[in-house]
């Protein structure tokens, strides 16, 4: 799996989509551009923790949403598993996000 995380983001921000990508390790990326000191762990799984480097290098916070809600979208091709989902949506709680999934066959 892969993932995409979207933000709520304020209307005149940009955009607030957010990618983990597995090359080998997983990362984030905005876009196609890799997120400065992203890599998420130093093996193939996004362990906690990951969340809080994408949070402060887009200044994610209060100033910059319009809400809580964030969407993650599974792709079921990539090299992440279930451990990676749980992993992520707790991340998202425990910085008191309220975390939607849609997967995509």
């Amino acid at each position: 799996m892969q993932f995409t995380v979207v933000f709520d983001i304020k209307y005149n921000l940009g955009d607030g989509s957010f990618s983990i990508r597995y090359h080998p390790a997983p990362y984030w990326l905005h876009g196609d551009k890799g997120i400065p000191n992203s890599k998420l762990s130093s093996g193939p799984t996004y362990t906690r923790g990951s969340l809080k480097p994408l949070l402060v290098h887009a200044k994610l916070n209060d100033e910059t949403l319009d809400s809580r809600k964030v969407i993650v979208i599974i792709q079921k091709a990539g090299y992440g598993g279930s451990e990676c989902l749980n992993n992520l949506i707790q991340d998202l709680r425990a910085e008191n996000f309220d975390p939607i999934t849609i997967g995509m066959d």
